[in-house]
């Protein structure tokens, strides 16, 4: 089933790279731990999720966007097991994650290959629309200025980040372009979820570079 893909596909991500993520958490269980220290697993219990499903009943609507989160920092830790900076992006439509994504800059040596990008192209495949109308992003970091004009033309209506970002954000830090006015769509949103856990992934991951 999924998870069996999943799970191969892990075997072949963690045999692949050679920047000090020799294992997955997840393979080990939840006394495991990989380069980007105890931060991980924080989050990686949600990983047992299986994409695509509802946000459990129990989870009061205030915290939602911290489970959406949690989903979204999943797939930023496969991007670390790939030696990708560890971003990683799930979109929402009526309560269900519909896509989800995280960078492949490094393994595709696509520029254009952000977790957010990869997310908006599987949503729009999964519905049959180039119009995310009624969609939410998560992202665990602020998105560029190309991943803003994605999130404009793509019409997605709300996007929840991490940490902003002083040298390339565009939904605050730098620029404002989906708060923009004269442009043909604006989304709302919300930023500074669960940003100390995505803050660490980064830093671990950068520091895990130097050291290797």
């Amino acid at each position: 089933g999924a998870r069996a893909v999943e799970s191969a596909r892990l075997e072949i991500a963690c045999g692949a790279t050679h920047r000090g993520f020799e294992s997955h958490p997840l393979r080990q269980g939840t006394q495991g731990h990989s380069a980007l220290g105890c931060a991980c697993q924080i989050y990686l219990s949600y990983a047992s999720n299986q994409r695509g499903a509802l946000v459990p009943s129990q989870i009061d609507h205030s915290s939602n966007d911290e489970f959406y989160m949690r989903q979204a920092l999943y797939e930023a830790e496969l991007a670390a097991i790939k030696g990708d900076v560890p971003i990683g992006a799930v979109i929402v439509r009526e309560g269900r994650i519909i896509s989800w994504g995280h960078n492949e800059r490094e393994i595709s040596n696509d520029p254009t290959g952000h977790a957010e990008l990869i997310a908006i192209r599987r949503a729009a495949e999964e519905i049959n629309s180039w119009r995310l109308s009624g969609c939410t992003l998560y992202v665990t970091l602020e998105p560029c200025l190309m991943c803003g004009g994605a999130i404009i033309n793509s019409r997605i209506d709300r996007v929840v980040f991490g940490p902003y970002d002083p040298k390339a954000g565009a939904l605050g830090s730098l620029y404002n372009v989906c708060s923009d006015p004269r442009l043909n769509h604006e989304a709302a949103i919300t930023g500074g979820v669960l940003e100390e856990i995505s803050s660490t992934l980064l830093a671990e991951f950068f520091q895990s570079l130097r050291t290797h």
